[in-house]
C-alpha cells in the first residue's frame, strides 16, 4: 500500500471511474529528428453508451461528462496549484494537438486539422459526434484561463476526490471485490471505507497528498 497520493494516479482514478478508456504520460515523438514534441499527462476517450451497471448505471460526474450523444476526447493536463496549460500544446506551428489527434485517430485527417486549430485557440471542440477538449486537473481554478480558453475544462482536486468518495459508497458492495487495482486504486478505497463523509475523505487524502 503506498503512503502518499500523488496527483497523476489520482487523475487516472478519476477518468477511469468516468468511463474513459485512458493512456497516461502520453508521448508526442516527432516527424523526423529525435527530441520528443511535448508529453501529455493523460489521454482519455470515452464513447458514448457507455453504462456501469446494468440494473443501477453509475452517474458520472457532470463536472466532466456532458450529457450528450458524443465520443468524448480529453486531454488532460495535471497541475498541483494554479490552472494552467503546458504552452508547447498550444502552439500551432508545433503541430503537438494534431500529432495527437492523428496518434489516437478521433478524425480524418482534414477534420483532425480543424480539430486542433480549435483546441489550441478555444480549448475544446465539439460537432455532432464528437467532443474533445483540454481538461486541467489542479488545485485551484483560473478565471485568466477560462478567458483565454472559454472551452477547456477545469475540475479541482477536491472536487475528484469528492465525486470518488461518492462513486465508492454508492456502489460500495458491487465495489468491495477489487484485487486487481492498482496500489493507488486500494488507498483510495481503504481511506472511504474509514471516512465518515466526504469532507473527512478528502481531508484524509490531504494528509497523505505528494506533489510531484
Amino acid at each position: 500500500m503506498p503512503t502518499n497520493l500523488r496527483p497523476e494516479p489520482l487523475a487516472y482514478w478519476y477518468l477511469r471511474l468516468n468511463g474513459f478508456l485512458t493512456i497516461p504520460n502520453f508521448v508526442v515523438h516527432p516527424d523526423t529528428g529525435s527530441n520528443q514534441g511535448t508529453d501529455i499527462d493523460a489521454l482519455g476517450v470515452r464513447f458514448p453508451d457507455r453504462a456501469e451497471n446494468l440494473i443501477c448505471p453509475m452517474a458520472d460526474d457532470p463536472r466532466l461528462v456532458s450529457p450528450d450523444r458524443r465520443v468524448h476526447f480529453v486531454l488532460a493536463e495535471v497541475k498541483n496549484g494554479g490552472a494552467s496549460i503546458n504552452p508547447s500544446w498550444l502552439d500551432p506551428q508545433r503541430r503537438n494537438v494534431l500529432r495527437t489527434i492523428r496518434a489516437v485517430g478521433v478524425a480524418d485527417p482534414a477534420r483532425s486539422e480543424r480539430i486542433a486549430e480549435r483546441i489550441c485557440s478555444k480549448g475544446g471542440y465539439t460537432s455532432p459526434r464528437l467532443r474533445a477538449e483540454i481538461v486541467c486537473l489542479c488545485e485551484r481554478t483560473s478565471a485568466e484561463l477560462s478567458r483565454r480558453l472559454p472551452n477547456a475544462r477545469q475540475i479541482t482536486w477536491d472536487d475528484i476526490m469528492t465525486f470518488i468518495y461518492s462513486r465508492f459508497r454508492a456502489y460500495i458492495k458491487q465495489k468491495r471485490s477489487h484485487g486487481q487495482w492498482d496500489e493507488t486504486g486500494q488507498l483510495l478505497w481503504d481511506v472511504m471505507v474509514s471516512s465518515r463523509n466526504a469532507a473527512a475523505y478528502v481531508a484524509s487524502l490531504k494528509q497523505v497528498w505528494q506533489p510531484s
